[in-house]
């Protein structure tokens, strides 16, 4: 599928939580990434579904691709 401009929001998003965390969203950010750990689409760092930045987008409002969170 490949990013697109509400991917490209989510993921700013998702950096901006990360230079300035919550802790609620530190939380749910690990949560988010122990089930991306398990997941056939991750390519490295990377979603091979849509393309992002998994650290960022598990920082973010952005929903999984594959409805996992």
């Amino acid at each position: 599928k490949g990013m697109d401009g509400k991917d490209l929001i989510h993921m700013l998003q998702g950096w901006g939580n990360l230079i300035i965390p919550s802790s609620a969203r530190k939380e749910e950010s690990k949560r988010k990434l122990k089930i991306c750990d398990t997941c056939p689409a991750r390519n490295g760092y990377m979603c091979g579904d849509c393309g992002c930045v998994l650290v960022a987008k598990a920082s973010s409002d952005s929903n999984c691709p594959r409805n996992k969170w």
